[in-house]
């Protein structure tokens, strides 16, 4: 048998590598651990970005639900006010319109109408009595200018509509 001076040596340099090894396999194991916790580590802090995200999303959606809550007050607002502004324009043309005397007959408003114009010895053809409510065509010759003219006047409810009016030497050939 050896000594054991010989294989004590021997002896402690294995003890000493089984320990290394048994050291060596307990850190890798702890670094593997190690790596699986970062690993999972990333994934939260991705989470984390993505949930900080979704509560940016969702404070934007509810801001943009009060928007929208806001521009419909302000539309509601709008129409009403529009409403008040329409009946104080209805209002104040009432007011401000002063209601129209009543003419003689249609012959009267052909007259005037003309005389506007710058007709002058108007001659009504029409016989105005035969046209009921103040309303019809009236036929008529003036002159404007030492021009004879034609033509006839629209009348309806007692305000003229439309007039045509020619000069007599325009039917000259």
């Amino acid at each position: 048998m050896p000594a054991v001076e010989t294989w004590i040596p021997t002896a402690v340099g294995l003890l000493v590598a089984g320990m290394v090894l048994l050291v060596g396999s307990g850190l890798r194991r702890r670094l593997d651990a190690l790596a699986e916790s970062l690993e999972r580590l990333d994934q939260l802090e991705a989470l984390s970005t993505r949930l900080e995200d979704v509560a940016d999303a969702v404070e934007e959606r509810q801001l943009a639900g009060r928007l929208q809550a806001k521009f419909t007050e302000l539309g509601e607002e709008l129409a009403r006010l529009t409403s008040a502004v329409a009946e104080l324009q209805q209002v104040r043309q009432q007011e401000a319109v002063p209601a129209a005397p009543v003419p003689e007959d249609l012959g009267t408003v052909v007259r005037h109408h003309l005389s506007g114009q710058g007709f002058e010895r108007i001659q009504i053809l029409t016989n105005v009595t035969e046209l009921a409510g103040y309303s019809g065509r009236v036929a008529f010759e003036a002159s404007r200018r030492g021009v004879t003219h034609k033509g006839h006047v629209s009348v309806r409810e007692g305000v003229v509509v439309e007039d045509k009016v020619h000069a007599s030497y325009s039917a000259f050939p």
